[in-house]
């Protein structure tokens, strides 16, 4: 997708099995299409990053669960105007 330059809020819904666990995020952000780790272990499932016209940026999401166990997120992608 475009967003606009400036804040943006990332949000996303936990994929775990086990609807009865807490799960924590891990979040990658950046322009690389492999990108890097911005926050570890956060208990929400947004969080606000900023945009900068004329880039496109890449993000993941990996979720842990009570047991320990990491699900991999996708990577997404969206373009600044």
């Amino acid at each position: 997708g475009v967003v606009n330059p400036g804040a943006v809020n990332l949000s996303w819904t936990g994929g775990d099995s086990d609807t009865g666990d807490t799960l924590t995020y891990d979040i990658y952000f950046g322009e690389e299409v492999d990108p890097p780790s911005l926050e570890m272990g956060i208990a929400v499932s947004n969080y606000a990053v900023t945009a900068t016209t004329g880039l496109t940026y890449y993000w993941r999401v990996d979720s842990t669960d009570d047991s320990g166990v990491k699900t991999i997120g996708q990577i997404w992608a969206f373009s600044v105007n």
